[in-house]
C-alpha cells in the first residue's frame, strides 16, 4: 500500500522542484520504480516524462551540463541525468538526447580512474535502460523558451552547442499552483523559510548562468553551505541574485526634509543607511507571481520580457533582456509600477560586450 501510495503520487505527475540535482534523483527514482514494476516503456509514453526529455536537453549548457538553477552546486548529481538521457534516447529512438548522454558522459567519466561504489552502479543502469542503436547528433536549435510559461517558466539565449558558444539562462519560475498538498508537506516538514517549497531560491526573475568562450561571466548564488543559510540570509535571499531589490520598512541614503524617521525613545532620528544594509534582510522568502510578456527572436537580435507581481508589497516589475547578436551585447531594462503607480525604468547592460 506504501508503494502505490508514493507511485501513484509521482507517475504521470508534474515535479513540483525547481532544482537541478533534485530533478535527476526524481528521475531516477521514477525510472527505478518503473524498472521494478517492468512498466519502462508506460512510464515514457506519459507525456510528463517526454516533456521533461525535450526541457533538461534544451538546458544543457556549453559546460556540457544543465545549470545549477535552485538548490545545486555546479556540475552536480551529473550521473543521474546521464541515467536518464540514456534511457530517454531509447525510449524515444531520439539522437538529440543520446548526444546529451554523450557528452555527459564524455566530460564527466574517466575510464582509468578508480570509481566508487554507487556510480557503477548508475553506470550500470545507463547501460540497462540505454541503447546504442541511435547515433548521437547535436541539437541545432538556438534561443527558445523551455518550454513554456507555465510549467518550466525558463529562457534560453545561445548561439550554438559548442564549449565556446554563447549562453544565458534566465529563470522566471515561480512556486506556482500545482502539487499543492506536496508542497504543504515539505513546507510543514522542513525547518526553512528562505526557500520555495520547490527548493527554489528567492530568485524569480534572475539569470541563472552566462557564458562565452568557456569563460563563465555571471552565475548563479549555489547552494548553502550550511544551516541556517548564513548570515543576513546568505545564499537564500534575493540580495545575491541580481534582481530588483524591495525594502519598504528601510531607509536608504541621505533622509530629505519630511521623510525623517524616528525611534521611540525621545525621538532622535534614526541615521541613514548603507546600500549594503538597506539590501541585507533576514533571507525570509517573499511569495510573488511571475508571468511571461513577451519572447521573440530575430536575426539581429533576440528579446525577452517577463514579469513579476508581488501582491503582498504591491509593486510589479518587468524584465526585459534584448542580445543584440552583432556586436554580441546584452542590454537589459527594469521597469516597475508600484502600488501608488509610480513608473520607475532602469536600463543596464550586461556583462558589457562578451566578445571576449
Amino acid at each position: 500500500m506504501y508503494e502505490e501510495a508514493l507511485g501513484n503520487d509521482n507517475w504521470g505527475n508534474w515535479e513540483i522542484e525547481d532544482a537541478m540535482i533534485y530533478h535527476a534523483v526524481w528521475l531516477c527514482s521514477l525510472i527505478g520504480y518503473a524498472d521494478v514494476k517492468e512498466k519502462i516503456d508506460e512510464l515514457f509514453r506519459t507525456p510528463e516524462m517526454f516533456y521533461y526529455a525535450q526541457y533538461f536537453l534544451y538546458l544543457i549548457c556549453p559546460d556540457g551540463m544543465i545549470p545549477d538553477f535552485g538548490d545545486a552546486d555546479w556540475q552536480s548529481n551529473w550521473s543521474r541525468f546521464l541515467v536518464f538521457f540514456e534511457a530517454a534516447a531509447s525510449a524515444y529512438q531520439d539522437a538529440e538526447m543520446k548526444w546529451a548522454a554523450s557528452v555527459i558522459a564524455g566530460k564527466f567519466i574517466d575510464w582509468n580512474a578508480v570509481q566508487n561504489t554507487g556510480l557503477a552502479y548508475l553506470l550500470l543502469d545507463a547501460w540497462r535502460f540505454g541503447s546504442d542503436e541511435t547515433k548521437p547528433e547535436q541539437p541545432d536549435e538556438l534561443s527558445m523558451e523551455v518550454m513554456e510559461d507555465v510549467v518550466g517558466k525558463k529562457i534560453v539565449l545561445r548561439d550554438g552547442w559548442s564549449p565556446q558558444s554563447l549562453y544565458m539562462l534566465l529563470n522566471y519560475r515561480d512556486e506556482g499552483d500545482g502539487g499543492l498538498l506536496y508542497r504543504d508537506y515539505l513546507r510543514d516538514a522542513i525547518p526553512v523559510e528562505e526557500e520555495k517549497m520547490t527548493h527554489g531560491h528567492a530568485d524569480e526573475n534572475s539569470v541563472v548562468l552566462l557564458m562565452k568562450d568557456g569563460s563563465v561571466l555571471l552565475h548563479d548564488g549555489g547552494y548553502r553551505d550550511y544551516m541556517p543559510s548564513g548570515p543576513y540570509g546568505a545564499y537564500r535571499q534575493d540580495y545575491f541574485h541580481n534582481r530588483l531589490c524591495v525594502r519598504q520598512e528601510k531607509i536608504w541614503f541621505g533622509q530629505n526634509e519630511g521623510e525623517y524617521r524616528y525611534s521611540a525613545e525621545g525621538r532622535p532620528e534614526i541615521p541613514a543607511q548603507s546600500v549594503l544594509d538597506f539590501l541585507r534582510n533576514a533571507g525570509s522568502y517573499r511569495k510573488v507571481r511571475t508571468q511571461k510578456v513577451d519572447f521573440l527572436t530575430f536575426r539581429e537580435f533576440d528579446y525577452s520580457r517577463t514579469r513579476l507581481i508581488d501582491d503582498n508589497l504591491g509593486y510589479e516589475w518587468d524584465r526585459v533582456i534584448v542580445w543584440v547578436k552583432d556586436p554580441g551585447l546584452f542590454k537589459e531594462n527594469k521597469l516597475s509600477v508600484t502600488e501608488n503607480h509610480r513608473v520607475i525604468l532602469r536600463t543596464t547592460e550586461i556583462g558589457i560586450s562578451v566578445n571576449l
